[in-house]
C-alpha cells in the first residue's frame, strides 16, 4: 500500500488535519529544496510548526518535489524550522513519505550525510513533543514531515 497510486499523500493529510497551513521556504544558507515542505499550521488550537516530506500525488508534483528525495538544503530547512518550533515551544508533527534522501555525487559534495546526522542529533535534543507518522515509504526516518 505504501506505493499505491491512489493512497493519500502528505498534502492530503495536511488538508484534512490542519487549518490555515502556511508554507515556509529556504534553508537560510543557499537554497530551497521543494522535497521538504515545512510551515505553520493550526490543529485544534494555536499554530504549531508543520513539516512534510512529500511524494506528490500527481506526476508533475512528484517531479517538482524530486519524488520526496531530500537534498542537503531540505534537511537544513527542516532543522531550521524544528529549532523554531523548539524556541516557541510548539509540537512537531512529521509525516514520513520518502524512498530515501538524494543519493548522488552532488548531494555528497554538499555534505548530505553530515547534514542528516546533525538533523537527527538536534532533533532528539528538542524539548517539545514530536509525533512521527510513516504514511508511505520510509527508507530514511529523518526529521521531515509536519512540524
Amino acid at each position: 500500500m505504501a506505493r499505491h497510486k491512489d493512497r493519500p499523500y502528505t498534502l492530503d493529510y495536511i488538508r484534512m488535519l490542519f487549518d490555515d497551513f502556511i508554507e515556509l521556504h529556504g534553508d537560510r544558507t543557499n537554497s530551497e529544496d521543494p522535497a521538504i515542505v515545512g510551515g505553520l499550521a493550526s490543529f485544534q488550537g494555536p499554530a504549531g510548526r508543520c513539516y512534510r516530506s512529500p511524494e506528490g500525488a500527481r506526476s508533475k508534483e512528484r517531479q517538482k518535489r524530486n519524488f520526496g528525495s531530500a537534498r542537503p538544503a531540505g534537511f537544513r530547512k527542516a532543522l531550521r524550522l524544528m529549532k523554531m518550533a523548539g524556541k516557541f515551544r510548539k509540537p512537531i508533527i512529521v509525516f514520513v513519505d520518502t524512498p530515501a534522501a538524494e543519493a548522488n555525487l552532488a548531494a555528497e559534495e554538499e555534505g548530505i550525510s553530515t547534514t542528516i546526522a546533525v538533523c537527527l542529533r538536534e532533533m532528539v535534543m528538542l524539548r517539545v513533543p514530536i509525533v512521527v507518522a510513516v504514511i508511505g515509504e520510509g527508507a530514511v526516518a529523518a526529521p521531515w514531515g509536519l512540524l
